[in-house]
């Protein structure tokens, strides 16, 4: 026991032993998972849904009293905890009383109103006969997804001493956000538009979409780019003969059958000489074909109408001078 006194908190391992010193070092929901790696721990991921309360439980022996434990979401990696989204600090007096109950989130992850912890002394192996450790319950509600999903627990001494335990799979948050999405004011792409009000999509999106659907992309330095074209300006207009109104193609089908209708009623016979036409075709060239196509037709043409003016040639008279007739070109272009 002296030896534990003099080494930093730990959730599972002995330090000086690497033998299991605690059972259940870490509970989600009720479901106790032993620490079997001081530094990391395998650790399935599990689902916490946005909007339902969930309990987070540890236990610690710390041989010179427990100063603070915490509870550290949304970290990128193991090894990355002062990145953390999301920290519960829980503060306790040298008689193991909470004296303070800190939440570190930039935004709105939990509903801090939510927030409830318990504390009690419990043994560490349940073949124990003394209560040892300290066991810290924390229940809260989530209302918002986190962007990582490695958790930590960290545990602080009287003495200063330290110890984080990463569990490595940590926890999907799933679920809709409850909180309002970010808005910002950008400078609008149209002319004359001025300042846009946009709204991004997601949390962590870089994607923004403004009222009438034009969407942007804003990039590292703050900028916007867009991305769509707005959804009003294709929407249909009060005139029908507008090309552009989605009823378009129906109204000029019809208008076409009255057409012949009334044609007919004139004079009956005057779509009989059309009457053997076939179907007519297209055929469609792609691109590159067509580019091909076009320099051939311009070569030939070119051909042509070099030698229409040889022929042409031909029959003027030179008086002065003899031209020889075979090197003459004369370019279309």
């Amino acid at each position: 026991m002296r030896c534990l006194t003099q080494s930093r908190p730990t959730f599972g391992l002995d330090p000086n032993t690497f033998k299991q010193l605690i059972e259940g070092g870490f509970s989600f929901n009720g479901v106790s998972h032993d620490i079997t790696d001081n530094f990391w721990t395998p650790f399935p991921e599990q689902e916490v849904k946005v909007g339902t309360m969930n309990s987070f439980t540890s236990k610690v022996f710390a041989g010179k009293q427990l100063r603070v434990q915490e509870f550290l979401f949304g970290i990128p990696d193991v090894g990355d905890a002062h990145k953390a989204e999301l920290g519960i600090e829980v503060h306790y007096d040298f008689a193991g009383n909470i004296t303070a109950i800190k939440v570190v989130q930039e935004t709105n992850v939990i509903d801090v109103d939510s927030v409830t912890v318990e504390t009690i002394n419990s043994k560490c192996l349940s073949s124990d006969e003394d209560e040892r450790c300290i066991t810290t319950h924390l229940s809260m509600k989530f209302l918002e997804p986190l962007q990582h999903k490695v958790m930590a627990i960290k545990a602080i001494d009287f003495k200063g001493r330290s110890h984080i335990t990463y569990l490595n799979e940590g926890f999907d948050i799933t679920g809709a956000s409850l909180n309002p999405m970010v808005t910002m004011m950008i400078l609008g792409t149209e002319k004359y538009e001025g300042l846009l009000e946009v709204t991004q999509t997601e949390k962590y999106s870089d994607i923004c979409i403004s009222q009438d659907g034009r969407e942007f992309k804003i990039n590292d330095y703050g900028s916007p780019t867009q991305i769509n074209e707005s959804f009003e300006r294709f929407a249909d207009t009060g005139v029908i003969r507008d090309r552009l109104h989605s009823e378009f193609s129906d109204y000029k089908a019809t208008e076409i059958d009255n057409a012949i209708e009334q044609l007919l009623e004139i004079c009956p016979s005057c779509l009989d000489s059309f009457a053997d036409f076939e179907d007519s075709w297209s055929y469609e060239f792609s691109y590159s074909d067509r580019l091909e196509t076009i320099a051939h037709i311009i070569e030939l043409e070119q051909q042509r109408a070099n030698q229409v003016l040889i022929d042409a040639e031909q029959s003027v008279t030179y008086p002065d001078a003899e031209i020889d007739k075979d090197d003459r070109q004369f370019p279309l272009f």
